[in-house]
């Protein structure tokens, strides 16, 4: 491992560029492949696991002095990651969050080409444009168990440092595709899948709809909910009843209980 003092240190600014502009830097469309930022050491240890293999990493000497952190910080040397260890200041201002964690890594990922989708549901984001929401997102699905999520142009990019922080390193357990309105569904229809929207007045309840399996569900922006375009190709549009004096379920968590109810139906439970 190197240590550095000084900001101008080329690996030092190689990460200031990246969270200068994170997007540009980010797969996204029309880019498979790109850099993005795992903070933190459990968003690593995800990233790790999913074969990832970052290719820089600062941290501080605080952080790689702890013995429960030795085999991350070995792990990373072992995996060829250009470790450099910097003073703590130093790693505040390349920080992402309030109290840093010690670690922080570049990691060259790639997106899934479009087509085939996988053989169960696939989770399309329609104008999601909070990080936040958009890391839950991909998190839910993981956890659910679904292995796809489809962002269409102008929603906010999945590897935005906010969204991975909010994925809790799902992101690199999940396929990340890229596409437009016309295309996936044009993609979903030639494989026969029912392309599924989530509408807060939609014509059937979520508890009424039994998943096939191979169903293209979109979540929409957190203020428009899904586009004209979507709508206009949906087969159907599912509503999640709301029993209190709620509006409305942010998207997030209307993910969150619509895929767990999509794998309770499809793992044989009662409705």
């Amino acid at each position: 491992m190197k240590r550095v003092t000084s900001g101008e240190n080329p690996t030092v600014k190689r990460f200031l560029k990246v969270i200068g502009r994170p997007e540009r830097s980010a797969p996204a469309q029309g880019q498979m492949e790109g850099i993005a930022l795992a903070e933190g050491p459990r968003v690593l240890e995800m990233a790790l696991r999913a074969g990832i293999r970052p290719t820089h990493a600062l941290v501080t000497a605080e952080f790689a002095s702890r013995r429960e952190n030795s085999l991350l910080v070995d792990t990373l040397l072992d995996r060829g990651t250009y470790v450099v260890v910097v003073e703590g200041k130093a790693l505040k201002r390349l920080s992402q969050t309030v109290t840093p964690q010690g670690i922080i890594a570049l990691c060259r990922v790639k997106a899934s080409a479009l087509s085939p989708l996988p053989e169960e549901p696939v989770v399309c984001v329609d104008g999601v444009q909070d990080p936040g929401n958009m890391g839950t997102i991909i998190r839910v699905v993981d956890a659910a168990g679904f292995s796809r999520v489809v962002v269409l142009k102008g929603s906010v990019n999945p590897y935005n440092p906010k969204s991975i922080r909010a994925s809790a390193g799902s992101i690199f357990n999940v396929e990340i595709s890229f596409g437009e309105v016309e295309e996936v569904v044009e993609i979903a229809n030639s494989e026969g899948r029912v392309v599924v929207g989530t509408d807060l007045k939609g014509d059937m309840d979520l508890y009424e709809y039994m998943p096939a399996g191979r169903e293209l569900v979109v979540f929409g922006n957190e203020t428009a909910g899904i586009s004209q375009a979507i709508r206009a190709q949906a087969k159907v549009l599912l509503r999640i009843p709301l029993y209190g004096k709620a509006e409305s379920l942010n998207v997030a968590a209307s993910a969150a209980v619509l895929l767990y109810e999509w794998r309770r139906r499809m793992q044989g439970a009662k409705p």
